[in-house]
């Protein structure tokens, strides 16, 4: 499942990449309107003008493919940030279930600790001939 995760972020961090460039393209779309406009103002002979509706209609076809770019990857980076949703939550319960396993071996290690002190005590008390019954007081038996 992880992989899947890192395949997703990464496959995103491209497709932002992507529509960042393109955003900024869009941004230099409308310098060169605003330059179009004032070419268009500033055309008077027919030859100025040829060239002008020349220059707007491949600027409109420029625009239009850096606006149809920008909705894919609009579409692409919500599909892979789904996607990397899907992938980080379908491996929290992996991550969760590891969790009781810890708490369990905790409280082993708590009463091993237990027993042992408790086994230890016995041994240095000198109490030999009630060891097997105090082995079995501490074990719980």
């Amino acid at each position: 499942m992880a992989l899947r995760a890192l395949i997703a972020k990464k496959n995103l961090q491209e497709k932002t990449k992507q529509l960042e460039e393109v955003r900024a393209k869009l941004k230099e779309l409308e310098t060169r309107e605003a330059e179009l406009e004032t070419a268009i103002n500033e055309a008077e002979t027919d030859e100025d003008k040829a060239v002008v509706e020349e220059a707007v209609a491949a600027f409109e076809s420029d625009k239009a493919e850096a606006e149809k770019a920008e909705a894919d990857l609009k579409r692409e980076v919500e599909e892979l940030e789904n996607e990397l949703k899907e992938t980080s939550t379908e491996a929290e319960p992996e991550k969760r279930s590891a969790e009781p396993v810890k708490e369990v071996r905790k409280k082993e290690n708590i009463i091993m600790d237990r027993l042992e002190q408790k086994i230890c005590d016995i041994i240095t008390h000198h109490t030999l001939p009630d060891f097997p019954l105090q082995c079995r007081l501490a074990v719980g038996g």
